[in-house]
């Protein structure tokens, strides 16, 4: 019997009978057993049923147990506390070079503690948009937008898809740098063909009205 979502094991005896959802930690042998009645349950009803057990995601197909998902966010709020520890001089520099990293103005959110309910929503909104996987963002996504989006520090998320979801392979920033550049070399060569084409087209007017020229001159000789 198929799965009915990445790291979830399904069991059920008899046709007529209960299904069995099984979630197990990733980290130590704890499982959490979902018994639900009828037909398999959507994966947002599963989703919601592990976080009331304390459960949390971790990637795609990987589970957190409550004590591991509390360890998880321990280490993403003491790495998020590490910038609140920069000095002023330092801490200018980063907010700048973060502010860099966009092309359009950011949202400057002040670094506080994330609640457990915003560590869930970031959790959900990261599962939606990062692929772990491959280490990149969704088109269009970046730490900035996901924090932006949640009203949460930026630090305090990318910290948390560190630890939760794994670096980036694939800098977003660099990716839309990389297509606009080949925009712009599209539109250049576009252009490059325009004028080529417009440049034959003046010498064929030109050599037209050089020719229209010389039989004027000959006809009044």
């Amino acid at each position: 019997m198929a799965p009915p979502m990445p790291g979830v094991t399904l069991e059920r005896q008899t046709p007529s009978s209960p299904i069995q959802l099984t979630i197990s930690c990733r980290v130590c042998d704890q499982q959490l057993f979902l018994p639900f009645a009828g037909r398999t349950p959507p994966h947002e009803v599963i989703t919601k049923k592990a976080l009331e057990k304390g459960w949390e995601r971790h990637g795609r197909s990987k589970w957190n147990c409550p004590l591991h998902t509390k360890q998880a966010i321990s280490a993403a709020r003491r790495a998020a506390a590490t910038d609140k520890n920069l000095k002023p001089t330092e801490a200018c520099m980063t907010n700048a070079r973060a502010a860099l990293a966009d092309e359009q103005p950011q949202k400057v959110v002040p670094l506080r503690e994330l609640t457990p309910q915003e560590t869930r929503r970031a959790v959900v909104q990261l599962e939606e948009v990062f692929d772990d996987a491959a280490g990149k963002y969704a088109a269009g996504w970046s730490d900035q937008r996901v924090a932006e989006e949640l009203d949460i520090p930026r630090a305090n998320l990318t910290a948390l898809r560190d630890q939760m979801f794994g670096p980036l392979q694939v800098n977003p920033e660099l990716e839309r740098a990389i297509e606009l550049l080949a925009g712009l070399e599209t539109e250049t060569a576009d252009a490059k063909a325009a004028i080529d084409a417009m440049a034959a087209r003046i010498k064929k007017i030109e050599d037209g009205l050089r020719g229209a020229t010389d039989r004027i001159t000959r006809a009044g000789a």
